[in-house]
């Protein structure tokens, strides 16, 4: 597991699920922003394909953007698995 990984795992002792959520842009009166949300429930740690696959899913800045189009593919698998759920949205200026 991934320092991320170790994190989301340990709040999961707790917790029942874990809701991330994140916004890219200027802000609604500067231009378009973009926001997603990231649903993980503690079956998500019993899978040791979710974890292998997921382990490079950190910090998106960081990542190139051949690297952010696998993960993208990843969490797509992931999410037919019915391993996570996720929703992306965008809202422009008008």
């Amino acid at each position: 597991m991934n320092k991320l990984q170790e994190y989301d795992c340990n709040q999961l002792k707790t917790h029942g699920y874990l809701l991330g959520v994140d916004e890219a842009g200027r802000g609604s009166l500067a231009g378009p922003v973009m926001a997603g949300a990231c649903l993980i429930s503690r079956s998500f740690f019993q899978s040791s394909l979710a974890l292998k696959l997921s382990a490079e899913i950190n910090d998106s800045k960081k990542l190139s953007s051949c690297t952010l189009i696998k993960q993208y593919e990843v969490m797509e698998s992931l999410k037919q698995q019915g391993v996570i759920d996720y929703y992306v949205a965008t809202a422009s200026v008008s």
